[in-house]
């Protein structure tokens, strides 16, 4: 068994055990009392609706793909596995990410309606794609790497500054902004969307 999709509302007094073979695993909407104990081989994590009390503790070493959505994790996010490529934050409901450090192999960062987070550290060097939407208290957004190619931003109320934009970015998606200017756009620029920009004097 490689891949596994659990539903519920279901409250576990103890995590169930877990195919050892297993690589991908998507879990809704349960509570645990203690986590489960990951697979070691588990590349793909999908989280919904689970409250884990114990937080995010164990994860393999290899996984890859983590997504959390509507989750409540005790203690917040703080560490991400090394080996990390993709990530989304989806309506965390009150759990802080407090990440000092994204792992280096991240290509894909996602994050969607955090009304805590104030700021992030340092984008990874090889990131690709970013999402970042309904992040109030989020005010600096940090020079964005040369591999950009996909850059999604709405609703940052705080943020009033745009950096440069890297010319490997080919989408560019900024709505509800608060920016009185935009950087030039890269010539490799294939889709463009610009909307509820009220602050904005004149495009580049």
């Amino acid at each position: 068994l490689s891949y596994l999709a659990m539903t519920a509302p279901i409250v576990d007094p103890v995590a169930p055990a877990l195919p050892v073979g297993l690589t991908h695993l998507d879990l809704y909407g349960y509570t645990f009392s203690s986590a489960p104990s990951w697979p070691t081989g588990l590349s793909t994590l999908e989280l919904y609706n689970c409250a884990l009390p114990t937080g995010l503790s164990g994860l393999p070493t290899g996984l890859e793909d983590l997504s959390l959505s509507f989750c409540s994790i005790s203690g917040g996010v703080q560490v991400l596995p090394a080996d990390l490529e993709k990530v989304a934050f989806i309506y965390m409901l009150g759990s802080p990410l407090q990440i000092t450090a994204w792992p280096t192999n991240l290509q894909s960062i996602h994050i969607q309606t955090d009304t805590l987070l104030a700021d992030l550290p340092p984008w990874p060097s090889g990131l690709a794609n970013l999402s970042l939407v309904d992040m109030p208290l989020l005010g600096v957004l940090d020079t964005f790497p040369s591999t950009l190619a996909v850059l999604s931003i709405r609703t940052l109320p705080s943020v009033t500054t745009i950096p440069p934009l890297p010319s490997s970015l080919t989408y560019f998606y900024a709505v509800d902004l608060q920016v009185q200017a935009l950087p030039d756009f890269p010539p490799m620029v294939s889709s463009l969307i610009l909307a509820s920009l009220p602050a904005l004097h004149c495009l580049p």
